[in-house]
């Protein structure tokens, strides 16, 4: 570039360019997925929501199982992610431990590194701990697993990671008189890569009989590692 700043790590990788925002921690915490979801339909179904302020957030999980990202959602600049798990298959209970990236404001300080845009936002600030994937993992598309079946994506490298929660192999699932179940599978960190497991959530009010129909986008995602060792 003509002019401007960047910052290359040993390895010649560029970790700062003042056009490009850096994904900073705006939020951490823990919580257990044991809200009945709002159709009440399968007590195996729970869930826990968060909400924080943000530009357009993400959000990552370490956990002892899988977990579905059920829904996001909006309003102004609040957003709040909806968390859920099937209770049948790998949860024990435990509380999972979440991870939000944004773009950050900055810190009023007098020490330390800001980086700012031509637009005076601040892309970079050296008092956050930022977002740093390790690997990216294609997963299978098509529909989701069964019940007991799960996939692994693993590498050589072992560490303290959490998965970044997208919606995997989600689908509307449509019966007589009832409306839309969702469904799909799951994600969970592993010390060496990722565990798609089946996961379905129900996240609308459902009333009605069977004979239902289910329509699955197949597409193939992907999920990425992050390493949270030191977050």
């Amino acid at each position: 570039m003509p002019a401007g700043f960047q910052a290359f790590n040993n390895g010649g990788v560029l970790q700062i360019d003042e056009n490009y925002v850096n994904l900073g921690l705006i939020a951490k915490g823990q919580l257990t997925p044991a809200t009945a979801t709002p159709d009440g339909y399968v007590p195996a179904f729970k869930m826990a929501e968060v909400s924080v302020t943000g530009v357009a957030p993400i959000i990552a999980v370490r956990a002892n199982y899988a977990v579905a990202l059920g829904d996001v959602r909006q309003s102004g600049s609040t957003w709040t992610f909806r968390l859920c798990v099937n209770t049948t298959t790998d949860w024990d209970g435990t509380a999972l431990t979440y991870y939000i990236f944004d773009q950050v404001p900055p810190v009023a300080h007098g020490i330390g590194l800001q980086v700012f845009r031509g637009d005076g936002v601040c892309t970079f600030d050296s008092n956050y701990k930022y977002f740093n994937p390790v690997a990216v993992f294609t997963l299978a598309g098509g529909q989701p697993l069964t019940l007991t079946d799960y996939n692994d994506y693993t590498m050589s490298q072992v560490g303290t990671y959490a998965v970044v929660l997208s919606m995997e192999r989600m689908g509307t699932h449509y019966a007589a008189s009832e409306l839309a179940i969702t469904c799909g599978d799951g994600l969970r960190a592993l010390p060496n890569g990722v565990r798609m497991r089946w996961t379905q959530v129900n996240v609308n009010a459902v009333g009605g009989d069977g004979g239902a129909t289910l329509f699955v986008d197949q597409r193939s995602r992907q999920a990425v590692l992050i390493d949270v060792a030191n977050i």
